[in-house]
């Protein structure tokens, strides 16, 4: 199944052919179902579909055929008949088909119905059996988890007005890739063609996805046109994008092999100079592929100077799983670096597509249908570039619809966007969601929030602080159904400048520093909420980490002789439990100590009992792991004061019977840290992804 999606997906967001008409001789079932299973391999769902049809109304207890019909109706995006096939054949041969019952419910999620279809992922996850069951598992709980995403957006929609564009730019087959080319016009793809396409078997394909321009005034569309200067005969041509200048535009070519069912995609680059565009040429630096599709640029203008093109690939070494989102650095020369794939952080097992940079706040937005999302190809979004992104986050209902919603770009002034989505209202060939059609979008109201600050040592007491370099700081949403924070962005503090993150409406968000070698304390972490927030504006944040040094516990004392835990000690070893709570990498000591009265060899066994007392609290009432937490007794080998010698300590004698503040003071419990167990902080996977990707580069790249 994966395959055919992909090879539709690559260029035009399964733009719909039909290629061989059924044959309307005597009627044969087995006949026609091996010539609808012919269809099938070539692409020809529609003709597929009329003939499973006619099958299962004399066999309809076929379960293969159910099977079938089920999958060609889910190629050509009739969810709604889909669905019923597949309930169908699960309910004829679960056994041999036991992902049935999954695409059931995928269907069901397509088609709206959450809670219903929630139910049979929960199902699927715990019961399903045979080839692929792992993943299906897998899949099972994400898809779960994002029905239950779609009911509480659905609850709080984005204030937005999403319309429907009209026959100028909209055709009954798909339309796509909207870009905008300065302020007066409108480059896109489209197939044009407002009748399903007939190709007797053994012809060639004589339609083609071909690139459009519509002229812009204000919102009104007009003059739509044909740009000769980028089409071939005998290639589809799509997903143009342009340089910041409008200088540069590049864009898809695709060859199609109608034998194997078999796209590849190149990109290509022309340049406007002297009033007219360049003769279109292959991008270098090996993003291009000869067995491997490369498709869907779009161009992120760097600070320093040149540009990166991210884009789309299925090419395998290097590759998370599907469509990948890949990058190239274009240096001030015009040349490509070599590609590499944007990390795991925003690709999935499954399929990304239709990545768009915004340059004007450093967020890609893009397609995928591998993360919790609400629909099939659900749209998000994350800030970062290159291998260092934030979490991806769904930008909700309803830009994101229970179907395909993809190729989501953003007007200059970010109030208003084009997107592509078949939903209902489309232009439609056959069912109501066959087809891909472009929308524009108007927020009514841009509220931009923002939150900054620095990271500081909170043992520095100067008047001016000193901000700590290579601290990280990451933003997470708290308030989730599992009752965990969700990680959204991160960011790794540098030059003493500020961290800086991007931010929500109506959201509650906690920030937190960490660092290697440092203690997360409970100024480390903030929590923050932009509900009822009606403006733009900037929050002011800093978040403080403390060096690791001994921590003299307060009111850890013992009475003589004694390793009692006291009432008072209580509250000191509860917030000893949550330090370990906030630093769970790091390894403890507890060490104690004992005053001067009493043998060595007594007070020494006397310290030992009172550490291992404060450890045994910990692990025992607390729940600490036994694992990260050492007792050591120090007897009286570590005094901090010798009362006895100091006349200051006036009453302080070697007598057992008397006591005193500094004996008092020498009978103490410390903590520290001793070392730390195997694992990483979650910025330091971060800093991880940015050392393996300087080392790389610099391999590719000697000075």
């Amino acid at each position: 199944m994966k395959r055919i999606i992909s090879a539709a997906v690559i260029i035009f967001s399964f733009a719909t052919f039909s290629f061989a008409q059924p044959n309307e001789k005597e009627f044969k079932p087995e006949k026609a179902r091996k010539e609808a299973d012919q269809m099938m391999e070539l692409g020809n769902v529609y003709g597929a579909v009329d003939l499973y049809e006619k099958v299962m109304e004399v066999q309809p207890d076929n379960a293969d055929v159910s099977w079938n019909l089920a999958q060609a109706y889910y190629f050509s995006r009739d969810y709604a008949n889909a669905e019923g096939w597949y309930k169908k054949a699960m309910e004829l041969d679960e056994y041999s088909y036991p992902s049935a019952k999954y695409w059931y419910a995928m269907m069901m999620k397509m088609n709206g119905k959450y809670e219903q279809a929630k139910k049979t992922f929960d199902d699927v996850a715990k019961t399903i059996k045979g080839e692929g069951a792992s993943e299906y598992k897998k899949w099972a709980k994400t898809e779960s988890k994002g029905c239950d995403l779609a009911l509480r957006v659905m609850q709080n929609p984005t204030v937005v007005n999403i319309n429907h564009l009209g026959r100028e730019i909209n055709s009954n087959s798909s339309d796509i890739s909207p870009r905008q080319l300065g302020d007066t016009a409108l480059v896109f793809a489209s197939v044009a063609y407002d009748s399903v396409i007939i190709v007797p078997k053994g012809e060639k394909l004589t339609k083609f996805v071909n690139l459009y321009k519509v002229k812009k005034k204000g919102e009104v569309l007009s003059d739509r046109k044909l740009l000769a200067q980028f089409n071939i005969q005998g290639e589809h041509s799509a997903n143009p994008a342009f340089s910041a200048d409008g200088k540069k535009m590049y864009f898809t070519r695709c060859e199609q092999d109608l034998e194997g069912n078999s796209i590849i995609c190149h990109i290509y680059v022309s340049t406007f100079e002297k009033g007219k565009w360049s003769d279109a040429e292959e991008v270098g630096g090996g993003v291009n592929d000869p067995e491997f599709t490369s498709t869907q640029p779009t161009i992120a203008s760097q600070a320093k100077g040149g540009d990166v093109l991210y884009y789309v690939s299925n090419r395998t070494t290097g590759g998370k799983g599907g469509l990948d989102i890949w990058y190239s650095s274009i240096n001030k020369s015009g040349d490509f670096s070599l590609p590499k794939n944007c990390g795991s952080k925003i690709n999935s097992t499954r399929d990304e597509y239709s990545p768009w940079f915004d340059n004007t706040d450093g967020i890609l937005y893009f397609s995928s249908n591998g993360w919790e999302g609400i629909g099939g190809f659900d749209i998000y979004k994350t800030s970062g570039g290159t291998t260092k992104w934030g979490t991806p986050e769904n930008i909700g209902y309803p830009v994101n619809s229970s179907v395909d919603d993809m190729y989501y770009v953003l007007d200059a002034d970010q109030k208003k966007g084009y997107m592509v989505s078949n939903r209902p209202g489309t232009f439609a060939l056959r069912s109501e969601t066959c087809c891909d059609d472009i929308w524009r979008f108007e927020y009514p109201k841009v509220i931009k929030l923002a939150v900054q600050g620095y990271v500081y040592d909170i043992d520095d007491k100067n008047p001016v602080k000193t901000p700590i370099d290579d601290a990280g700081v990451y933003l997470a949403l708290t308030g989730s159904e599992s009752g965990q924070d969700v990680i959204i962005n991160t960011a790794i503090t540098a030059n003493k400048e500020m961290y800086f993150f991007s931010l929500n409406v109506n959201e509650n968000y906690k920030l937190k520093a960490e660092k290697k070698g440092w203690y997360v304390v409970d100024e480390s972490s903030k929590s923050i909420t932009t509900v009822g927030m009606e403006n733009s504006d900037t929050l002011r944040v800093d978040l403080y980490i403390q060096q690791r040094k001994i921590l003299a516990l307060k009111n850890i004392y013992y009475p003589f002789d004694k390793w009692d835990i006291l009432p008072e000690a209580e509250k000191q070893l509860d917030s000893l439990y949550e330090i370990m709570v906030d630093n769970p990498l790091v390894t403890f000591e507890l060490g104690s100590h004992t005053d001067s009265r009493g043998s060595d060899e007594y007070n020494q066994k006397l310290s030992q009992n009172r550490a291992k007392a404060a450890m045994d609290y910990l692990i025992k009432v607390k729940g600490a792991d036994p694992l990260r937490l050492s007792a050591v007794g120090y007897g009286e080998a570590k005094m901090l004061k010798d009362c006895v010698a100091e006349a200051a300590d006036e009453g302080c004698t070697d007598d057992a019977s008397q006591d005193c503040p500094c004996h008092q003071k020498n009978r103490r419990t410390e903590f520290k840290a001793v070392g730390e167990i195997e694992g990483t902080l979650y910025y330091e996977d971060v800093r991880y992804e940015e050392q393996q990707q300087e080392k790389e580069d610099q391999r590719e790249n000697p000075e």
